[in-house]
């Protein structure tokens, strides 16, 4: 018997225990044939499911394979059918939403009235903290001009610490 239970271990020791009661039917008694018979038809029915699942996964395969095909084929042709789109209504257009693509917008004008990005320090004051990549670039400037600070030496040992009076 099959410690597993995979359908192909109890198809093998199964068709294995046909075979061999085929083979010695002539020194087995009468009564075998009543058991043996019912398992070679089970045995050939779960041959023919075991086929027919092998055909429905190459089907699904091929299937699958198809399928990859034409989402390659629709990626190209989508493509192609949006540049038309667009080479007809304009890349600004607000027809464009209808096919799910978005047009070219203008940019809002930045308001008027700002401080402007940088803006020179008055004597007395602080400049204005800077972020993003100058700000970095800054501190990273800033940090290599400056020598290290020393560090603290460390105490000395005493293994062998004077005595003290009393």
């Amino acid at each position: 018997m099959p410690n597993k239970s995979a359908i192909a271990d109890f198809e093998v020791d199964w068709a294995r225990m046909v075979t061999n009661v085929v083979r010695n039917a002539a020194t087995l008694p009468p009564h075998i044939t009543l058991y043996s018979a019912p398992m070679e038809e089970t045995l050939g029915a779960l041959r023919e499911i075991g086929a027919s699942k092998q055909d429905r996964k190459a089907v699904k395969q091929q299937e699958t394979k198809e399928s990859q095909d034409l989402l390659k084929k629709g990626r190209k042709l989508a493509e192609k059918l949006r540049a038309a789109i667009i080479a007809h209504h304009g890349r600004e257009s607000e027809e464009l939403v209808a096919y799910g693509i978005n047009p070219r917008r203008p940019r809002k004008p930045k308001p008027k009235g700002t401080q402007p990005e940088n803006p020179e320090p008055t004597p007395g004051t602080k400049p204005a903290p800077q972020t993003g990549r100058k700000a970095k670039a800054g501190k990273k400037a800033a940090q290599a001009a400056e020598p290290p600070e020393p560090e603290d030496p460390a105490p000395a040992s005493q293994s062998n610490p004077a005595p003290q009076a009393s």
